[in-house]
């Protein structure tokens, strides 16, 4: 990682075939990573799935009225 393309490649050959390839404007980076990022999607575990509950309830009367029809009931 990080050397030239010739010290790479090792010989004349090799490093010709990789310019060409390099010039090659029908392969794009997207293209040769492809298979390295679905590889890397198969290997992982599937998303985890986490439900959430929330309560919504809302009171059908006012505080005020709520108050009131508690102090009317009977005690037992």
């Amino acid at each position: 990682m990080g050397q030239s393309v010739p010290l790479v490649c090792q010989d004349w050959a090799n490093t010709k075939a990789a310019y060409h390839f390099f010039s090659n404007d029908r392969v794009s980076e997207a293209d040769i990573l492809a298979g390295h990022f679905q590889s890397i999607r198969d290997r992982l575990p599937p998303p985890l799935k986490v439900s959430f509950l929330c309560c919504t309830t809302q009171p059908s009367l006012p505080i005020s009225a709520r108050n009131q029809k508690r102090s009317a009931s009977p005690r037992a």
